[in-house]
């Protein structure tokens, strides 16, 4: 299930703008009704989805308790609670999105884990610099006896979609032109690929996150992701016609994205490419004639930037925050004794998660109303 449309958020505070739309989900009669629409459920299935509309309900109140108690908490705790709280909207998300036979009862006794689970080879040492540190933590998924995935995060994953790229629309009318703003590329309809048995590491996660670039900058790193606009034009005889602008980078980090970007070799004639000293902009003459074609995942934070991702991590901005957060969490949980030795200090680390935590209370309730109802929040 993708997002199809997008809306563009002009409220100030975007956290309390997104839990008090979410806040309609906590009616099972609206959310019931969402559910036979998406699916269009059997008679049969009808207390079914009334349980599951009742079960998200509750998913999204203790995320909202989880996340209001995390805002009432030092940073010694604050990461296990924001874990378990995207958590509750994981388990919301696989309710609305996947079939009856999804209700919690059912994955209790099928994935009764939570998934991921943390390896940590050399605790981070509070004066260690901030790459090594997040490199010696790592998310691993969980297993049954026959090595197939099993979980909250694998149920998760497998209706988890990448996100649509929204931008600015321009359509040309007999008078002018109207200006909007809209999806320009839609999403892949097919799951994320399983993590890797290596894992994934919290840095993994974090050069994935745009908003992660100025601690990661701070500490001689950087975030693996281009900056650029993107906007469309449609002519008065519908024809479309959109263009891609990639920011000023670094040559290897443009060039790691143009080695994601696939085309048709057919689609050369409807391509014009214009180079720039550290960047170029990419003119598809008309979208339809063009056929597939693909991009790498992107953020768009806001109606004037999209994010693409340089990398191949396997999942979208709510599932690195998820990992992340599970990595943080657990980390936080099970080695008190270390990890308040680095909140006591304000090392790196403890200062890169504080930004983490953040940005996930903004950000994960915007995803989750973006989720819940099948529309793309980009702010302002």
């Amino acid at each position: 299930m993708i997002l199809n449309s997008a809306k563009i958020i002009e409220h100030l505070d975007v956290e309390a703008y997104c839990w008090n739309r979410l806040a309609k989900f906590l009616n099972s009669e609206f959310t019931a009704s969402i559910i036979q629409n998406l699916h269009q459920p059997p008679a049969k299935q009808a207390l079914n989805v009334k349980r599951q509309a009742e079960e998200i309900k509750h998913c999204l109140m203790q995320a909202r308790e989880y996340f209001r108690a995390a805002q009432n908490v030092t940073l010694a705790t604050r990461p296990v609670l924001l874990y378990y709280g995207v958590m509750s909207m994981a388990l919301a998300e696989i309710l609305l999105k996947q079939t009856a036979d999804s209700r919690l009862e059912r994955l209790r006794q099928e994935h009764p884990a939570h998934g991921l689970t943390l390896n940590v080879a050399n605790a981070p040492k509070p004066n260690d610099n901030l790459a090594d540190a997040l490199v010696s933590m790592v998310a691993k998924i969980q297993t049954d006896g026959n090595a197939n995935p099993r979980g909250t995060f694998e149920v998760w994953r497998r209706s988890a979609r990448e996100y649509p790229i929204a931008g600015r629309q321009t359509r040309a009318t007999i008078n002018g032109s109207v200006n909007g703003f809209g999806i320009l590329m839609g999403a892949i309809d097919q799951p994320f690929a399983v993590i890797p048995k290596k894992g994934i590491t919290l840095k993994d996660c974090l050069v994935d996150l745009p908003y992660m670039a100025d601690v990661l900058e701070a500490n001689g790193m950087r975030v693996e992701m281009v900056r650029a606009t993107m906007n469309s034009n449609r002519s008065l005889d519908d024809r479309y016609q959109t263009t891609l602008t990639v920011h000023p980078h670094s040559q290897d980090l443009i060039d790691s994205f143009g080695a994601l970007v696939k085309f048709r070799s057919s689609a050369i004639n409807d391509l014009t490419v214009i180079e720039y000293p550290n960047g170029y902009s990419i003119i598809i003459n008309d979208v339809e004639k063009v056929g597939d074609f693909h991009f790498p995942s992107a953020i768009t934070l806001n109606q004037e930037r999209v994010n693409f991702s340089c990398t191949k991590t396997p999942v979208n901005e709510f599932g690195n925050l998820y990992i992340a957060l599970h990595i943080c969490g657990n980390f936080s949980r099970y080695y008190p004794d270390i990890w308040l030795r680095h909140v006591e200090m304000n090392s790196a680390l403890a200062l890169a998660i504080e930004e983490l935590c953040a940005h996930a209370m903004e950000r994960l309730p915007l995803l989750m109303l973006s989720e819940l109802t099948r529309t793309y929040h980009v702010l302002k």
